[in-house]
């Protein structure tokens, strides 16, 4: 990730190695050697030379060097790298993509940041901004509006006290590039929170220890955004609870799917009785394993007898193969099927799992 801000030149070593979590740039020199086999001075050094132009390009590194070939020259075999992780099964298949149809420019809806902190970095900044100068994405999602890094929830004694102001910070720079924020009311304040179970990168992954207060913070923040940005900007904005949920407590999810879909219930009544013209979608689902699925249409059913149906779906689709996850068995898996992402698209399109008229993709790979 810090290569092509190494190749920049406009960064010191001690500033890439800040900006990419290293505590200093000895460590970063060090992990840099150890991968390439020559120092970030030296790399930079030497692929400059051989670059007569100081602008950046993706097909420049190596890393994507098997698809440069492919491109250029379809008759010639894909080699997929020989490094590869101790616990990766990797196997070769082929698929002929001169037999593909034309597809309809719908995927320009979402980009995704990860933590609603990021857009208070310049570095952050710097790419979002790059990002929308070439693509006319309509909407930003993120993570962790509500987590500590903002600095929404403080706890004395027994009082809470709400606090919007880097929230309002986030949002005003959204706006500013005319893009719509998705609002996805998560993680949990710690101070809040039922349990101190983190996820790897620190956010909070627990139910409120109290509902109330809760759904007193999502009132708050809800009729906050309306008095400050109007009742007709936040209508266009969708709003969604929690991400992955299907992922089990060992990620982003809960061991009690009726205490989870109760919380949610509470949260899109309450949001909906402030402004009924507020669109309310589902949680962030990944239906890409049995025990996903199993969660994602018990959810939707309770949703749907309960009167809380998502006004929209949301879907993250990865290649990965989850069922693996859900074994405790860590084998990296990938599909082989050529096919796996139309039968994705084909599967939560049908009525025998979502009845609504709106789906987004916001998080996708095809590694």
């Amino acid at each position: 990730k810090s290569i092509p801000t190494l190749l920049e030149e406009k960064y010191t070593l001690i500033e890439i190695s800040n900006m990419f979590g290293f505590t200093d740039p000895r460590g970063y020199v060090r992990a840099f050697k150890k991968i390439h086999n020559e120092s970030p001075t030296e790399y930079k050094k030497n692929r400059n030379s051989t670059s007569s132009s100081k602008d950046i390009s993706f097909t420049q590194f190596e890393t994507n060097k098997y698809l440069d070939k492919l491109l250029k020259n379809n008759s010639q075999n894909y080699q997929s790298p020989t490094k590869k992780h101790k616990n990766s099964l990797i196997q070769d298949f082929k698929a002929d993509y001169n037999i593909s149809s034309t597809t309809k420019k719908t995927f320009l809806n979402f980009f995704t940041v990860a933590r609603a902190v990021d857009f208070l970095s310049i570095h952050h900044r710097e790419l979002i901004e790059d990002l929308l100068k070439n693509i006319p994405f309509k909407y930003v999602k993120f993570h962790g509006i509500f987590d500590d890094t903002m600095h929404v929830v403080k706890k004395r004694q027994d009082k809470y006290t709400f606090s919007f102001i880097y929230v309002d910070m986030v949002l005003d720079y959204i706006l500013s590039l005319n893009i719509k924020p998705l609002i996805q009311l998560s993680y949990m304040p710690l101070c809040l929170a039922e349990s101190h179970n983190m996820y790897e990168n620190g956010m909070v992954i627990s139910l409120p220890s109290n509902n109330d207060v809760y759904l007193e913070l999502i009132e708050e923040f809800t009729l906050h955004i309306i008095e400050r940005y109007g009742k007709k900007e936040v209508e266009s904005w969708p709003f969604t609870f929690w991400n992955a949920p299907d992922t089990s407590e060992y990620a982003y999810g809960f061991k009690d799917i009726n205490k989870f879909f109760n919380l949610y219930k509470q949260i899109f009544e309450r949001v909906k009785k402030i402004n009924p013209k507020i669109q309310f979608g589902s949680p962030s689902l990944l239906p890409l394993a049995d025990e996903m699925i199993k969660f994602d249409k018990h959810f939707l059913s309770l949703a749907r007898d309960n009167g809380v149906y998502p006004d929209f779906l949301i879907v993250h689709y990865f290649s990965n193969d989850f069922n693996n996850y859900f074994k405790r068995i860590n084998k990296e898996q990938f599909s082989t099927d050529p096919d796996t992402f139309s039968k994705f698209i084909d599967f939560i399109k049908s009525s025998n799992f979502y009845t609504g008229k709106k789906i987004y993709l916001t998080e996708f790979n095809f590694t």
